[in-house]
């Protein structure tokens, strides 16, 4: 195929594009609904526990495979069904929570001490069939470590949940 050039240009041939094919991808999957609930603190604050629970849902905000319910959204909702959400480390309290926030996933945890080592210990429960899917716990030697150990636990947690 060639373009008629203007008077004194030289002309140029243009090639044919061809559609190439697609590569046979998977179907994407869909985006998570995932709510992190309030951990709890075993000789820790609950105030220590409630900003780890914050830092796993710090990451967990950041991924693209998932939708995390905030925080103050939960405690409304909460609120205006007269559920405690601080404390709630069973699969029967976390999956009524899981509900009414209509979330696929909810998180749960705790934090605590024991002899100087920080323990933080995290629960992923399927709200639909009430299955525990994923546990995992890590430990640090000072409070100075645990936002740091936190994301790493958080990191991992974001990669296996399905």
């Amino acid at each position: 195929l060639y373009l008629s050039p203007p008077q004194g240009a030289v002309a140029i041939p243009v090639q044919k594009v061809t559609e190439q094919p697609k590569p046979n991808l998977p179907p994407r999957k869909g985006i998570l609904n995932i709510a992190v609930a309030e951990f709890t603190g075993r000789n820790v604050s609950d105030m220590s526990a409630a900003v780890v629970a914050d830092f796993v849902r710090e990451v967990l905000v950041k991924d693209p495979r998932y939708r995390v319910v905030d925080r103050g959204n939960m405690e409304k909702i909460m609120a205006e069904q007269k559920i405690q959400m601080t404390g709630c480390t069973s699969s029967e309290c976390a999956i009524k929570i899981g509900r009414l926030l209509n979330v696929q996933k909810i998180i749960v945890g705790s934090l605590a001490e024991l002899k100087d080592i920080y323990y933080i210990n995290v629960s992923v429960i399927d709200v639909e069939s009430g299955q525990l899917v994923l546990s995992d716990t890590a430990k640090c030697k000072s409070a100075e470590q645990l936002d740091q150990t936190t994301h790493e636990l958080a990191q991992r947690l974001a990669e296996n949940i399905r």
